[in-house]
């Protein structure tokens, strides 16, 4: 295993297990799990890709309180946040020149209801540079492995 130090929003290290799927990293403190959930080739060296980011158990409130802060800071909504448990990502990354772009992404709260959905028209949203030690390098690592074209 690849030991990675990731900036998440919580500022957390992570395990990375690759090369088999799904693709799992795990905080080392067993906060959050990050799996990927599919992968798609679009063309050469870009894939789409859906990502998965959850507290595990026990970690649920801290996960949701540090949402509903991002959301008041933002001016959004934050009702049924105290329930707060997942968000599932559908980006686009191109692995030969270190971007991505998020098409959606999905909040749940504990039941698996949905507690927001924001997607994003491709044309308009722009390509953004992969950041080492964040979330979207973590995508960008366990979806590239196996870049080879």
């Amino acid at each position: 295993m690849k030991k990675l130090i990731l900036l998440l929003l919580f500022v957390l290290p992570f395990t990375v297990t690759k090369g088999q799927k799904p693709y799992v990293a795990l905080s080392e403190d067993g906060k959050l799990n990050i799996s990927c959930l599919s992968t798609e080739d679009i063309s050469a060296h870009i894939y789409k890709a859906w990502w998965k980011v959850e507290a595990t158990n026990g970690h649920q409130q801290e996960f949701a309180i540090k949402e509903i802060k991002r959301l008041i800071r933002d001016k959004l909504p934050t009702e049924g946040y105290d329930k707060y448990q997942s968000r599932k990502y559908e980006i686009l990354i191109d692995c030969k020149n270190k971007k991505y772009k998020i098409l959606m992404y999905i909040d749940y709260d504990i039941n698996r209801n949905t507690l927001n959905k924001v997607e994003y028209d491709t044309n308009v949203a722009k390509w953004n540079d992969i950041i080492p030690e964040s979330l979207m390098y973590t995508f960008f690592d366990c979806t590239c492995i196996l870049d080879t074209k």
